[in-house]
């Protein structure tokens, strides 16, 4: 999975030239591992404070964003699968649906 995420990466930056603002992901609460849920990771430590309402983590790098996979990763949640990685412009239409 960790490199299919990092492909994902990488192909989003040769697409658009910069580093993905969020990642949409499917992950769930280690504490429910059969119930996943969809959401953002944002890949900067920024916070938005009008738009980040939906945000459930603050990745400073992919490196960061693919420890998220492993068990012991120090949050309470683990990153069943990144479906895809998009730009701010896109995250604020998604909100603004």
């Amino acid at each position: 999975m960790k490199q299919q995420i990092k492909n994902l990466y990488e192909n989003f930056i040769r697409k658009f030239g910069y580093k993905p603002y969020t990642a949409i992901c499917e992950v769930a609460f280690k504490d429910e591992p059969d119930s996943t849920f969809e959401t953002y990771i944002k890949m900067s430590s920024a916070y938005d404070e009008e738009n980040d309402d939906d945000i459930i983590y603050y990745a400073n790098s992919l490196e960061e964003l693919l420890s998220l996979t492993d068990k012991d990763n120090g949050t309470d949640f683990i990153v069943i699968e990144v479906k895809a990685f998009i730009t701010g412009r896109d995250y604020n239409m998604l909100m603004n649906m």
